[in-house]
């Protein structure tokens, strides 16, 4: 089940801890978009932990945060020109042996309720929405 199937509205998938805002720390490095971090994508990439506990920034998994937008900022920039709407990136692993724990996400484009643009990044099969989707 994708994020945007579940959750037509961003702001409930904010408030139902589906999505995670991610936008102050994104703002630290290069994003000037509001953007969000699906609580897979979290659970896979930046803070393992079990189902029942709301995803939380700490300052142990801040730094792996910090890492997995400046790999997605470098990746856009490599393709700094096309009109694209999603691209996957590899983020870099979470412990010690960091290359068995790489993971593919994507980055989306995509607008708030008020159609205001925004970026979600995500595991790639929950932007599967028809065929818009571009790599």
């Amino acid at each position: 089940m994708t994020i945007f199937h579940r959750h037509p509205q961003r702001a409930e998938a904010l408030t139902s801890d589906d999505l995670i805002d991610v936008t102050d720390i994104a703002r630290e490095d290069s994003f000037q978009l509001p953007t969000a971090i699906t609580r897979r994508a979290w659970e896979t990439s930046i803070a393992p932990q079990s189902d029942d506990t709301v995803p939380a920034l700490s300052s142990a998994n801040a730094d792996q945060l910090r890492e997995l937008l400046r790999t997605a900022e470098s990746r856009i920039q490599k393709r700094w020109g096309e009109e694209l709407t999603r691209l996957a990136f590899t983020a870099p692993g979470n412990g010690e042996d960091t290359s068995s724990l790489r993971t593919t996400l994507a980055i989306v484009a995509t607008t708030d309720n008020t159609g205001n643009p925004t970026l979600t990044i995500g595991l790639p099969e929950e932007f599967v929405i028809g065929s818009m989707a571009q790599t």
